[in-house]
């Protein structure tokens, strides 16, 4: 009832952190919370990583024989990006090419009665095809779980939601975006016109 990516207030979901990093704590594994790493420098021996404590409001530098970037698309682009700029890496030439949104556009469903509740089983309600249109783009139906646990949402608001679907349609777009850097900013060109997938997705949606 009512479990989503914002939390589970039923305490069935694991996190990542306790499901993952947790366990390590006792092999060696040591966690820097509250560190924003800035800039990566590629050293002889290794790298030089810049980072931010925000606890202590002052800068640091970790050392270590090998970086693994997961700070999610754009985070790590600007990451990479910046560090490039300031020489700490390589030029790399293939950096922000063949950006890509995953073809994912999402809209929202008044599917329901004010009676209905389809935040009620699994978050996902699964995958559908729409009958009668060719090529249909997959379509994933989800109940809006978690409005429960948003502070301060107007009560007119929770009760609409509850009845409500959010849909999510879901094909290959042609991945043709480019992201550059300027004055220490990510742009991103990624042109909807150019990618017939979503138009197609927005189509199965009107019907």
């Amino acid at each position: 009832t009512n479990n989503a990516f914002l939390g589970d207030a039923n305490s069935h979901k694991v996190t990542l952190d306790s499901l993952l990093l947790a366990p390590l704590l006792t092999k060696g594994l040591t966690v820097y919370a509250q560190h924003e790493c800035l800039t990566i420098h590629q050293q002889q021996t290794g790298y030089r990583v810049e980072v931010f404590d925000h606890s202590e409001q002052t800068y640091r530098f970790l050392l270590a024989k090998r970086v693994v970037i997961a700070a999610g698309t754009l985070n790590s682009l600007r990451l990479l990006f910046r560090s490039q700029a300031l020489g700490g890496l390589a030029h790399m030439p293939a950096l922000g090419k063949g950006f890509s949104g995953n073809g994912d556009v999402f809209a929202f469903w008044q599917a329901g009665s004010k009676d209905d509740d389809f935040r009620t089983g699994t978050p996902t309600l699964g995958r559908f095809k729409l009958r009668g249109l060719p090529d249909s783009p997959m379509l994933y139906a989800l109940g809006i779980n978690g409005i429960d646990q948003i502070p301060l949402l107007p009560a007119f608001l929770r009760r609409s939601a509850k009845s409500c679907l959010a849909l999510v349609g879901m094909g290959n777009d042609e991945a043709n975006g480019r992201v550059t850097w300027r004055n220490d900013e990510l742009h991103i060109d990624y042109q909807q016109a150019k990618n017939p997938i979503l138009a197609h997705i927005y189509h199965a949606f009107d019907l």
